[in-house]
């Protein structure tokens, strides 16, 4: 079972990196730009409609019953078994993954359509299973035929999927993983030859030794004789037309790789034996103990890593929920000049009477909002400190379910007189899950009573001081967050620095 253990291990790495740390997060919402009418697919997804991006389950079934027909043909019942397991097993395993085990914690500061779990994906897991089963159970003859129409049909859904917005890459990667994983598992399970004669068309073939009557053999998968390149040139037909599209060529030639990328995968998993020829072996206890113990191991490998990554992944989610709220009381809070709630203006703090100011729009859970904050915000206090200028903080919330309430969190805070410490405390930590406990306990840390901090949680008090500051940035060609003016002076996004600011080196 190294096979099987080899693919478990890769799609549990691909889901660590890409879905549980801020970074691959961060790299894989960056791919998912433009509009969605600029891809190539969206102009006959409603038309010829490709399946599985239309009629997903139905090409579901289908492609399962399809498989079964054609073993039942051959008459190879538990090939039929086998080849309706990969599919079946693939789309079961991907829905109750996505849906009940894998999740997506929210720790980029994503906007709202970027925080769904979609790891992996169901379009390509269809696609996936279909496709490799039927590789398992078709003739050695018109197998490296129908791998050719397996790899240009997965590398354009792969494609597609990322192409429309509906995936990310790694939710494709995961979906093709987890399907070869599933054929490694049909592959193994299949009896295993007991003769080593070769029939004349066998021999033809380039097929591993058979037995007449023996239904592993007549399988006769072996190896896929499709040679690497003629794959990659073939699947690579059907990424540039999953991928392309009008605009954002770059993140279309990410697309395409990965649709490229997953056909590699698929190809790779086929190429694996269908059957494996095992020396008989005397029926001793001994051995078969030893056998069994190995197996039993092998197995529990698995089941170990599969734990260890839902474990880590839960621990993760835990320790953002419940962490400890931390707020340094040494730095000196900046009294608030003018507080939130008046219309047309945000959240000012300084000296009054500061010849200059520095407008901040920005949103709690922005992911570059956080960047501007630790590399700025010890030249806001120093400024602020000098009392050379006032800060004026225009709270937003636009990335986020979780924003108007972040949004309501620094309001109660402003008016208690501690913005500038609840902005320091809220992105020094940006990684929390921020809950309402955790907000409650950092105003109690700041200085302000629990009550207020709730109420304002559980509801909106400041509602149409907010629709005031959408008002005023789109006023002032707020386009993007974080934007900040000097002096009424839009800074440019190199200039989000402390240089920019006024107070570099």
């Amino acid at each position: 079972m190294k096979q099987p253990l080899k693919l478990a291990i890769a799609f549990l790495v691909l889901y660590v990196l890409a879905v549980c740390t801020p970074y691959g997060q961060t790299v894989e919402n960056a791919m998912t730009r433009g509009y969605v009418t600029e891809a190539w697919v969206y102009r006959i997804q409603y038309s010829i409609g490709p399946p599985p991006l239309r009629g997903e389950e139905f090409t579901l079934v289908l492609g399962t019953a399809l498989i079964v027909l054609i073993a039942v043909l051959r008459r190879q019942w538990l090939l039929a078994v086998a080849g309706a397991f990969v599919p079946g097993a693939t789309a079961v395993s991907t829905y109750v993954l996505n849906r009940f085990v894998l999740p997506r914690p929210d720790i980029s500061g994503a906007s709202e359509g970027f925080t769904e779990a979609s790891f992996p994906s169901g379009h390509v897991a269809v696609t996936a299973g279909v496709a490799i089963g039927a590789v398992l159970v078709c003739t050695p003859r018109v197998r490296p035929y129908v791998v050719a129409v397996a790899m240009v049909w997965l590398a354009f859904v792969a494609a597609a999927v990322q192409n429309l917005g509906w995936h990310r890459p790694s939710d494709a990667l995961g979906a093709t993983l987890l399907a070869g994983l599933w054929y490694s598992v049909a592959v193994h399970w299949l009896p295993v030859a007991t003769g080593s004669t070769r029939s004349s068309a066998g021999r033809a073939a380039g097929e591993p030794a058979r037995c007449d009557g023996d239904p592993a053999g007549a399988a006769g998968a072996g190896p896929v004789r499709v040679a690497p390149v003629a794959v990659l040139v073939i699947a690579a037909v059907g990424a540039v037309l999953g991928a392309g599209r009008a605009d954002y060529l770059l993140e279309a030639i990410v697309h395409a790789v990965v649709g490229l990328l997953c056909a590699a995968i698929l190809w790779t998993a086929a190429s694996e034996e269908s059957r494996r020829v095992r020396r008989r072996v005397r029926n001793s206890l001994g051995f078969f103990g030893r056998v069994r113990l190995l197996r039993t191991l092998r197995v529990s490998v698995v089941a170990v890593m599969l734990v260890l990554a839902l474990v880590s992944a839960v621990g993760v989610d835990y320790w953002r929920i419940h962490s400890p709220v931390r707020v340094d009381t040494a730095r000196p809070e900046p009294p608030v000049i003018t507080g939130p709630g008046t219309a047309g203006k945000g959240v000012t703090v300084g000296k009054a009477g500061a010849k200059s100011n520095i407008d901040v729009y920005l949103d709690f859970r922005c992911r570059q909002c956080v960047v501007f904050e630790q590399t700025s915000g010890t030249t806001l206090d120093a400024l602020l400190e000098h009392g050379t200028t006032t800060v004026t903080y225009w709270p937003m919330a636009l990335s986020s379910l979780r924003s108007p309430r972040l949004a309501n969190a620094f309001a109660v805070a402003a008016a208690n007189g501690h913005a500038r410490g609840f902005v320091r405390a809220f992105f020094d930590d940006p990684d929390k899950a921020w809950t309402d406990d955790q907000l409650v306990e950092l105003g109690n840390k700041l200085g302000v009573p629990k009550d207020r901090f709730a109420e304002a949680l559980a509801g909106n008090p400041y509602q149409s001081w907010f629709e005031n500051i959408d008002a005023a940035a789109t006023e002032r060609d707020v386009t993007e967050i974080p934007t900040v003016f000097v002096d009424h002076r839009k800074l440019r996004a190199d200039q989000l620095n402390p240089a920019g600011l006024g107070l570099g080196s």
